[in-house]
């Protein structure tokens, strides 16, 4: 709730972080659904705030308990928040959910102009384990 007071008060114009809450009851899979009061608390501040979501790809849902059996809980609490204005200047950007395999937690990364990162994929680090032996 901290974090919200600031979205209010901040300068900002886009903000990327784990909120720890859902903008609507859609963005939880499993039990224990989330108080309608939390959630509608969390979007009033967002909406106060004048933001809303970045365009997001990949797995929305980027935390989960119990994978892999019938208790799973899944819920979108990584996010990036924009105002229009900012929007507007980057209007080609996406937030990219990323593989964690050894995490509960999805990692994002927000990309304001997907064309140069393309371009940057073509040189990328390989780390071959064979260089670290010194015959």
């Amino acid at each position: 709730m901290l974090y919200w007071r600031r979205l209010i008060i901040s300068p900002a114009k886009s903000h990327e972080n784990d909120f720890n809450d859902i903008l609507s009851p859609n963005e939880k899979k499993g039990k224990n659904e989330r108080a309608n009061w939390l959630i509608n608390g969390f979007r009033n501040t967002v909406t106060d705030a004048g933001l809303s979501d970045v365009h997001t790809e990949g797995y929305l849902y980027t935390w989960f308990k119990c994978l892999g059996i019938a208790r799973v809980v899944e819920e979108r609490l990584e996010r990036a928040l924009a105002m229009e204005s900012w929007q507007r200047q980057y209007p080609d950007a996406v937030l990219e959910s990323l593989p964690a395999p050894s995490s509960n937690r999805y990692p994002i990364m927000l990309i304001c102009e997907p064309g140069l990162r393309q371009k940057r994929n073509h040189s990328r680090f390989r780390f071959e384990n064979a260089r670290i032996f010194d015959p």
